[in-house]
């Protein structure tokens, strides 16, 4: 009988020592502006079209790159001067908290997909239902250059000095300005 409390205590031991490898590994990779640097290399080398160039920081303190570039057969985005700031102790209220972002410049580039034409058919579009299990509350983007490219001949459309904030409540999203 004295066997089975023994036993119990060392897989919760063993389970103990698990989730504390994890959570040192985790903080090892996106805590420490090295180990950030390392995941980021990671990502551009595993996903395609993805490429973060230059980026320092980490998810205390805040998220810096020089450029971010993804692309593939339908978009191409290409964002230069990227620096944000935002507050990991939100993340106990299960929100994800952005004080600030700021971008340079942001390139948009849609292709036309390779499809027959077909006749339009009137009907009511139906969006998806996404449940996220965090909500959000982004107080300050800021995009100083956006340029547009749409596929065919038309020019491309350029804006200046967006700003917009934003935050859910439960379901919905609210577009503060």
């Amino acid at each position: 009988m004295s066997r089975l409390p023994r036993l119990i205590l060392i897989i919760f031991l063993i389970l103990f020592l698990l989730l504390l490898i994890v959570f040192a590994g985790s903080y090892a990779l996106l805590g420490t502006e090295r180990g950030f640097k390392f995941t980021t290399e990671q990502l551009s080398n595993r996903i395609d079209g993805l490429e973060i160039n230059h980026s320092s920081g980490d998810l205390k303190k805040g998220i810096n790159s020089e450029s971010l570039r993804y692309h593939n057969e339908q978009i191409a985005i290409d964002a230069q001067g990227i620096t944000s700031r935002w507050r990991s102790d939100c993340l106990f209220d299960k929100q994800v908290c952005i004080d600030d972002v700021v971008i340079d410049e942001l390139n948009i580039e849609t292709f036309a997909k390779d499809k027959p034409k077909t006749t339009p058919e009137r009907e009511d579009i139906v969006l998806p239902s996404i449940d996220l299990p965090v909500g959000f509350d982004v107080k300050n983007v800021l995009v100083k250059k956006l340029r547009l490219t749409l596929p065919g001949d038309g020019p491309v459309q350029e804006l200046n000095d967006i700003t917009l904030s934003a935050h859910s409540e439960e379901n919905t999203l609210h577009i503060d300005k």
